[in-house]
């Protein structure tokens, strides 16, 4: 079953994983794209210029979220949330994305692989080990999301949170913090200059034929599913938690710091342009996973994850 085949690094589950995000993927072939409305005009014609060849279109999608889904679980691998390997991190940031129409190419999904490259860095940082550098690339990181979607812009304060779980105050990592999320503004701002002739860009949101789901029936019974998992994840997460080291609590504090970030871009995001920034997706996807791995029964694992996919295809399809 899904639980136990993403448990260990087996030859099955490293072939199992990208070819799952194939299949998910071949949903493009089948329905139009869910263009969401982005913040840039130049957002808006990449997307259309990738959706315009279906094939590429596919291989970025399928590529991207590859790339997500082994960082993810390389967060949970190497920074000891689990005794064991495991895929199923990245499976679950797959299916959390696929009932909602965003299994397909777009800025925020970019942008949430950056996310999660960052907090690789952050989960580095160690209180007796100077964190410089780990704490700029993670902020550069960030701040590379926030080119791509502007309403994440809430995660650029990560950083100094995770300094402040992590280690004493040293002036210089917190001012690294706010150069590295700024040199990414930086950079776009002078290739665009060179490129339009322009000084900036301006915010020139584009409306899209963003899919009416969210007064359906079906719609309605996956968030309410969603938001039982949730709820139940985090309190099966916390009771995991009281067994685990120091170091995977403070690991954790980042977690569910993210996760009310998360919440303020999804408000943003519906408010400023009328589209969900499902950000709230990485830190459930590790939250999940680890509360999962550690139950004594993979059969309870097995319904959820089951039934997820179940409603996540009944909407994506039907």
């Amino acid at each position: 079953m899904l639980v136990n085949l993403y448990k260990t690094k087996t030859p099955l589950a490293v072939f199992s994983f990208p070819f799952v995000i194939a299949i998910m993927a071949l949903s493009i072939f089948y329905r139009e794209p869910a263009i969401q409305p982005t913040f840039f005009a130049w957002q808006n014609n990449l997307e259309k210029s990738v959706f315009a060849l279906p094939l590429t279109h596919y291989g970025l999608t399928v590529f991207i979220v590859y790339l997500a889904g082994v960082a993810l679980n390389r967060l949970v691998n190497v920074f000891g949330f689990f005794s064991k390997n495991t895929y199923l991190p990245g499976l679950v940031f797959a299916i959390s994305i696929v009932g909602f129409g965003a299994f397909n190419f777009s800025m925020d999904l970019i942008a949430y692989t950056l996310i999660i490259w960052g907090m690789g860095y952050l989960f580095r940082i160690n209180r007796q080990d100077p964190a410089l550098s780990n704490v700029f690339m993670a902020a550069f990181f960030f701040g590379s999301a926030t080119v791509f979607e502007p309403m994440l812009a809430p995660v650029l304060i990560l950083p100094w949170l995770g300094l402040a779980v992590f280690r004493s105050f040293v002036w210089r990592e917190y001012l690294l913090s706010l150069i590295g999320g700024g040199l990414p503004w930086v950079y776009f701002v002078s290739v665009y200059f060179v490129v339009t002739g322009k000084l900036a860009p301006t915010p020139e949101m584009e409306e899209a034929a963003v899919h009416d789901v969210f007064f359906t029936s079906s719609m309605i019974m996956l968030l309410c599913f969603l938001v039982i998992l949730f709820l139940y994840s985090i309190w099966r997460y916390l009771v995991v938690l009281n067994t685990q080291l120091l170091v995977i609590k403070k690991r954790s504090r980042l977690l569910f710091h993210m996760a009310w970030m998360s919440i303020v871009s999804l408000v943003l995001g519906w408010w400023a342009k009328d589209n969900i920034v499902l950000m709230l997706n990485i830190p459930f996807s590790i939250i999940i996973a680890v509360q999962l791995l550690n139950d004594r029964s993979a059969t309870v694992g097995n319904v959820i994850l089951f039934t997820w996919i179940g409603i996540s295809a009944w909407i994506l399809f039907f």
